[in-house]
C-alpha cells in the first residue's frame, strides 16, 4: 500500500505559488506507448527522453508536433490520434477519471518475460485511473483488481486472498521549467530502445520513490531513490 507521508504534501505547497505547466507521465502498460516507440526506432519523431522511461504526455505531444512541423511524419494520422490523446487542455486546474475492465489471458503469471513462472489462466482486470492537475502540480492514481497478483512469485504482496489488486501509478509531481520533483511509484526503465530494461533489483513491481530533475531535456540531472 502506498503511503503519503509529509513530503507529498510539501512538494504541492512548495509548487503553489510558482507558475508552469504540468503534465502526467505515460505508463508503460499505456497501450498508444508502442506506437510512439515505434516512431522513435524509426526516426520520424524525437526520442523526448532518450534512455529514460516514463515520459511525459507534453514531451510526446511537443516531439509530435516538432516532427509534424519538419514534415517527418509518414503517418499524420496517426500522429494526430496520439496527439489528442495525449494532449491537456491549457487551464491552470483540470481533472480526468478513466476507467478500464477486461480480462487477462496468459501462460505465465510473472510480468518477466525472460524467467517465466507462475500459473497460467485468465482472469478479470479492473483500473481506475484517477488525475488532477493543480498548476505545476500533477496528481494521478491508479487502483487496480489484478487476481493474476497471487500467482506470480515476484508479488510481494499477500497470496491467500481472493481479490487482489496494486496502484501501477500512485504519484504527486511538482514540475517547472528547470526542476521536477516526484514522489510516489510507477514502472521504470533505463535502456536503448533497441533492448529490454535494465535489470536494477529483483523486485517486480514499481516501490515509492522520490526523484527529482534538474536542467533542460538536452542537458540535465536525473535522481530517483526507493523510499
Amino acid at each position: 500500500m502506498l503511503r503519503t507521508p509529509p513530503l507529498a504534501l510539501a512538494l504541492v505547497l512548495l509548487a503553489a505559488p510558482l507558475a508552469a505547466q504540468a503534465s502526467p507521465y505515460i505508463a508503460l502498460d499505456d497501450p498508444l506507448l508502442p506506437a510512439v516507440e515505434h516512431l522513435i526506432r524509426r526516426g520520424e519523431i524525437d526520442d523526448p527522453t532518450p534512455m529514460v522511461r516514463p515520459f511525459r504526455r507534453l514531451d510526446a505531444v511537443r516531439a509530435l508536433d516538432s516532427a509534424v512541423a519538419k514534415g517527418r511524419l509518414v503517418d499524420t494520422a496517426l500522429a494526430a490520434t496520439l496527439r489528442s490523446a495525449w494532449a491537456d487542455a491549457d487551464t491552470t486546474a483540470r481533472w480526468e477519471i478513466l476507467g478500464q475492465g477486461g480480462f487477462q489471458a496468459y501462460s505465465d503469471a510473472r510480468r518477466d518475460p525472460l524467467h517465466p513462472a507462475g500459473k497460467g489462466s485468465i482472469n478479470p482486470y479492473i483500473s481506475l485511473r484517477l488525475q488532477a492537475i493543480f498548476g505545476p502540480v500533477v496528481i494521478v492514481s491508479r487502483p487496480t483488481i489484478e487476481p493474476r497478483l497471487t500467482n506470480d512469485p515476484d508479488w510481494p504482496g499477500r497470496k491467500d486472498i481472493l481479490v487482489s489488486g496494486q496502484f501501477p501509478e500512485a504519484y504527486v509531481s511538482a514540475q517547472w521549467k528547470w526542476a521536477k520533483l516526484f514522489y510516489g511509484q510507477i514502472d521504470r526503465e533505463w535502456r536503448p530502445q533497441e533492448f529490454s530494461g535494465i535489470g536494477l533489483s529483483s523486485l517486480g513491481y514499481p516501490r515509492p520513490d522520490f526523484g527529482f530533475e534538474l536542467g533542460v531535456p538536452k542537458f540535465h540531472l536525473t535522481s530517483h531513490s526507493s523510499t
